[in-house]
C-alpha cells in the first residue's frame, strides 16, 4: 500500500511539472505520418513531424527534441521539459525540448496506408539506400515485389510529380512502398 502511494505521488509530481531546473514542462503528441517538405528543401523529401500540445497548438517540429529518433508510422505522446537556450544559433530556435518521459509510443497497425500526393521529383526525392531499401529522405522503406522502385529512383530528379503509396507491413523496416504513379 505504501509503495503504491509513493509511486502515485511521484508520478503526479512529474506530470504537474516539478523538475530540478524549474523549467516549464508540457505534454506533446507527434503524429505517425510526417509531412512532405516544400520543394525548396534540398535535403529531405519528408519533413520532421509537428509537435502538438494538449490544446492542439503547434509547438514546432521533432527537430526541437533532444536525442529523439522518430520512427515513421509511430505516434508518440511525450512529457517534455522546455529549455531556453542561452546562446541559440542565429538561424535556429531559442528553445529545445528534453524528453522526461515517453507516455505512449504506438506503431500504426499493419495495413495502414500512407499516401503522398504531388511528390515533386527533384533533389533526389526518392533514393536507393542499399539493396532492397529505398528512401523518401530521411525515412527508409522496403519496396513491394510488384512495384518498380528502381524506375522511381531513376526519375527522382526528372522534375515530374508522382503520387506514392506506402503501407505499414511490420518488421525491422516496417513500411513498404506499395504503389506509385
Amino acid at each position: 500500500m505504501k509503495y503504491g502511494f509513493f509511486l502515485s505521488l511521484s508520478l503526479l509530481l512529474t506530470l504537474v511539472g516539478c523538475n530540478s531546473n524549474n523549467n516549464e514542462t508540457m505534454i506533446v503528441t507527434i503524429g505517425s505520418t510526417p509531412p512532405l517538405c516544400p520543394a525548396i528543401n534540398e535535403f529531405r523529401t519528408l519533413c520532421p513531424p509537428t509537435l502538438f500540445d494538449e490544446s492542439g497548438m503547434d509547438q514546432g517540429t521533432t527537430s526541437l527534441l533532444v536525442n529523439f529518433a522518430y520512427k515513421f508510422g509511430t505516434e508518440y505522446e511525450l512529457l517534455v521539459e522546455i529549455v531556453e537556450l542561452t546562446d541559440p544559433p542565429q538561424d535556429g530556435a531559442d528553445v529545445e525540448y528534453r524528453i522526461l518521459q515517453v507516455l505512449r509510443e504506438e506503431q500504426d497497425p499493419v495495413g495502414t496506408n500512407y499516401v503522398y500526393e504531388s511528390v515533386e521529383l527533384i533533389h533526389d526525392a526518392f533514393v536507393l539506400v542499399r539493396d532492397g531499401v529505398y528512401a523518401l529522405p530521411p525515412h527508409e522503406f522496403l519496396c513491394a515485389e510488384n512495384v518498380d522502385c528502381d524506375l522511381l529512383v531513376d526519375i527522382a530528379n526528372s522534375g515530374g510529380v508522382v503520387s506514392i503509396e506506402l503501407t505499414m507491413t511490420g518488421g525491422d523496416i516496417p513500411v513498404t512502398v506499395t504503389d506509385w504513379n
